[in-house]
């Protein structure tokens, strides 16, 4: 097994526990009557757990995890919303960001990076831009040295997760332009990837929905050979 590959089955298996954390942390606070039914802003719950302890927690810790992912929801629940709402972005806009995320892209997207966290096999970067309505946007800088940026959709079913990848793909596509070559495959899961690559450079542009734990579409801009892994 490639040390690429290895890296990136360990960062699914913390987005996995992440994941598991969040919903335990969800259906404690509805079992308190803090909420009534599941958090829209389950992402939230998860980038907590993900930053309290990135590596894998012994057994011992994960009820220290739970707990500590728990009470800083807890602690949030006086505010109206736990994630802020961004503001609707025109077309030209989004356009005129992904332009300069592609132009960032050479410089390791040095100005898009905040609250680095480092983990035995890659640093992660809250970034500083966010699509509309993804929920959830880093900066990976690989143990290779080479940087991705990275968005993720979060869908209920792969009905709405198609949604998310055809609105995606067209709007790359359109804002692109047709120096940029699109080359579409299956992905294990039944779903979709769609990627945009222009002669001459080692940006890749790409959009893909499938299901893992659950249905989502992700946005991925970086090098071209971080994506020559399977993936689902």
């Amino acid at each position: 097994m490639t040390l690429r590959r290895r890296n990136l089955i360990e960062l699914y298996a913390d987005r996995i526990r992440a994941e598991l954390i969040a919903r335990m942390c969800e259906l404690i606070l509805i079992i308190v009557g803090i909420r009534s039914r599941p958090s829209k802003n389950f992402n939230y719950f998860k980038e907590t757990a993900m930053k309290i302890k990135l590596s894998s927690p012994s057994r011992s810790m994960q009820p220290v995890l739970l707990i500590s992912t728990c009470a800083v929801a807890l602690l949030s629940t006086s505010c109206s919303t736990l994630v802020p709402k961004q503001e609707a972005m025109s077309e030209e806009e989004i356009c005129t960001r992904l332009d300069e995320l592609i132009k960032a892209h050479p410089d390791d997207f040095v100005g898009y990076r905040k609250n680095k966290h480092v983990t035995r096999r890659m640093t992660i970067w809250d970034a500083t831009v966010r699509f509309p309505e993804a929920d959830d946007c880093q900066v990976w800088e690989w143990s290779s040295g080479l940087y991705n940026y990275f968005c993720e959709w979060k869908a209920d079913d792969m009905k709405s997760a198609q949604a998310d990848f055809h609105r995606a793909e067209g709007i790359l596509e359109r804002c692109l332009g047709p120096q940029w070559t699109r080359h579409k495959n299956p992905t294990a899961s039944g779903g979709q990837h769609t990627r945009f690559i222009q002669e001459g450079s080692k940006t890749v542009v790409s959009v893909r929905y499938f299901k893992d734990q659950y249905w989502q579409t992700v946005l991925y801009l970086g090098d071209r050979s971080n994506l020559n892994i399977p993936l689902q």
